[in-house]
């Protein structure tokens, strides 16, 4: 590889066969070295999902100078870990995924494999970019994007983003680009999302559709606003979710914001980002262990604040106690326990359910307390806002 050129990974979720992804490729030659790990068939919907219960494979597709080119068996996320691990001979210096055919703005994010890619350069600590465009057909026109791709690609590879933060950029389906909006994500949902069809005599066969909803449609500074009126729209976006989850449950509660933690990693990152917002009445303190981290929370509940404490696996073990506590004078407390997993920890090398389990059952006690589990890193946010 030319180590003196900026390399960048590029993956997607419409496959190795998508024009979309040929086009990326086109437009960011110029900037630096490309090694593509795509999926070797479409993996739309799969967001950050991981391949558990089989193994995966890579094959080599195409070499030419500057320009590596693989397909893997597995999801989007499947395939930046694994290049990660296989075929990158440095750290790449830009992650992105796309050119997306069809729209990744609002909610839609949140199910994108086209995202999964970007999260999962996040997350590595790589700048990471993904990039949509509203329309769905195989032949779609990506011409008019190219310039932005490639303008926004170069900005990102030369300054850099904040940590735990990448770029959602969606281009409305037009050849007359009005400019680049930095938005919010709109606030909405699908509904009606599945349709009924008999098979075979069997009425219990659904497919996948919806309507969106859209609840924040005069707001001109969402992403919808900006595409319905034709410009390219760029959401920030956070992959620590869980942070300002509790960021946003406090303003809907009225009520100031106060995270007591013992830092503990992966936890440690709640403590981290929450300890940059105080300009939105956030108050943290990082104790001395987990017990008092539980009970510097509960006196701020007691104060009037939305309390939280911050753990992962065991932790919730030692923290029993205080949070009995709470539940004794009745106090209300949110416990944030993080997963962990890995020999580190004298955990098993796979998550799986381990964190989970000892939420459940790991307490000492029997002091009744609901447990919220989220489904996948990105539904943290509506884990924590609930």
């Amino acid at each position: 590889m030319e180590n003196q050129r900026p390399l960048i990974l590029i993956s997607n979720d419409d496959g190795i066969i998508a024009k979309g992804i040929s086009e990326l490729i086109k437009f960011l030659r110029p900037l630096g070295e490309i090694v593509v790990m795509a999926p070797d068939a479409p993996r739309s919907g799969s967001a950050c999902a991981l391949t558990v219960t089989e193994p995966i494979q890579y094959q080599l597709v195409r070499k030419d100078v500057g320009l590596t080119v693989y397909k893997c068996s597995g999801t989007p996320t499947d395939c930046v870990k694994l290049a990660f691990h296989t075929v990158l001979d440095r750290k790449p210096d830009l992650v992105v995924g796309g050119i997306n055919h069809g729209d990744n703005s609002s909610v839609n994010l949140h199910y994108s494999g086209t995202m999964g890619v970007v999260i999962e350069g996040c997350l590595k600590g790589v700048p990471s970019i993904g990039f949509s465009l509203c329309n769905h057909e195989p032949n779609a026109d990506f011409e008019p994007a190219g310039p932005y791709i490639r303008e926004i690609a170069r900005l990102v590879l030369e300054k850099g983003l904040p940590p735990l933060t990448c770029l959602n950029v969606n281009f409305p389906d037009t050849k007359e680009l009005k400019g680049v909006k930095i938005c919010e994500q709109t606030k909405g949902q699908w509904t009606n999302e599945w349709e009924n069809f008999a098979h075979r005599g069997d009425a219990h066969y659904y497919w996948l559709t919806g309507e969106f909803e859209n609840n924040d449609a005069e707001n001109e500074k969402n992403d919808h606003w900006a595409l319905d009126n034709g410009y390219v729209a760029i959401t920030p976006t956070t992959v620590d979710a869980t942070a300002y989850g509790l960021i946003a449950a406090a303003e809907k509660a009225g009520l100031p914001l106060f995270l007591g933690s013992y830092p503990i990693t992966p936890a440690t990152d709640i403590l981290h980002e929450l300890s940059k917002h105080k300009s939105l009445g956030v108050t943290t303190v990082q104790c001395e262990d987990e017990i008092s981290g539980c009970a510097t929370a509960i006196g701020a509940s007691f104060a009037g604040a939305l309390a939280a404490t911050s753990t992962s696996g065991p932790g919730v073990c030692l923290k029993s106690e205080a949070m009995n506590l709470a539940v004794i004078t009745e106090l209300p407390l949110v416990v944030v326990d993080v997963q962990r997993g890995g020999p580190s920890t004298g955990l098993p090398t796979k998550s799986e359910q381990t964190d989970l389990l000892q939420a459940l059952f790991g307490r000492n006690g029997e002091s009744p307390m609901p447990v919220i589990a989220a489904a996948s890193p990105t539904h943290c946010f509506d884990a924590a806002y609930a």
